[in-house]
């Protein structure tokens, strides 16, 4: 029997989190599903030569999957996880929280805190490249964007209306505008992680980068705060 490759292992283990922690209550169950919905999604979109250097996109989902696994591992393990990742736990861990909020406190913590530092760590030859190779780069960086996009309206329908039906009321009758809303908010973080990535990658030394490092880590778990207290 094959061995999956890496990235369908972690796949798999994100996928089994979420069923594990919907069977117990767990809250967390929200962020995992979309995750996994997401990842699924990214697969697809690779087997469809939807990128230009699938093999690379192939090792960034991997590596930016690494970094949510931590996150579970640290907050589990009573160890300290990103702030952002914090307020996402605390959140869920309260029971008082909309699944949206819970959904997106997860979101900001993924993008806002832990892409940038996914993104770095599989471009690490950024500072050789041509300037047509890192155009290639961005472009399937953002080609990200309309997977997620697609994926939106399945999301809202799956995860959140079956949970709310005021909610799901309210999504009829403002028919796409809501996830317009959303697609547009998460591509405009991804748009601030790739100008981030790009000042940590150019930095003109380590002392530098890792201000900026924290600089983004404390920006992600602010707006992590925002989201809890909405």
């Amino acid at each position: 029997m094959d061995t999956p490759p890496v990235g369908q292992l972690k796949e798999l283990r994100v996928a089994a989190l979420a069923q594990g922690w919907r069977q117990a209550g767990d809250s967390r169950h929200y962020f995992a599903d979309t995750y996994a919905m997401m990842t699924a999604s990214m697969v697809q979109a690779m087997n469809e030569d939807t990128f230009v250097d699938s093999q690379w996109v192939g090792r960034f989902i991997t590596r930016f999957t690494d970094y949510y696994l931590d996150a579970v591992r640290e907050a589990d393990s009573g160890t300290a996880c990103p702030p952002a990742w914090a307020v996402a736990f605390e959140a869920c861990a309260r029971g008082t929280s909309h699944p949206l909020q819970l959904i997106m406190l997860g979101i900001n913590a993924h993008i806002n805190s832990d892409l940038v530092f996914a993104l770095c760590d599989v471009m690490p030859d950024w500072s050789s490249m041509s300037d047509d190779e890192r155009a290639v780069r961005q472009q399937d960086y953002l080609a990200v964007n309309n997977v997620i996009a697609l994926l939106v309206d399945r999301l809202q329908n799956e995860l959140v209306d079956a949970e709310d039906p005021v909610l799901a009321i309210l999504d009829r009758l403002m028919g796409p505008t809501d996830e317009w809303l959303f697609g547009h908010l998460v591509a405009r973080w991804r748009d601030v992680v790739w100008e981030d990535g790009c000042r940590l990658l150019s930095a003109a030394s380590e002392s530098q980068r890792e201000q900026l490092g924290r600089e983004i880590i404390a920006r992600a778990g602010r707006t992590g705060r925002i989201i809890s207290d909405l």
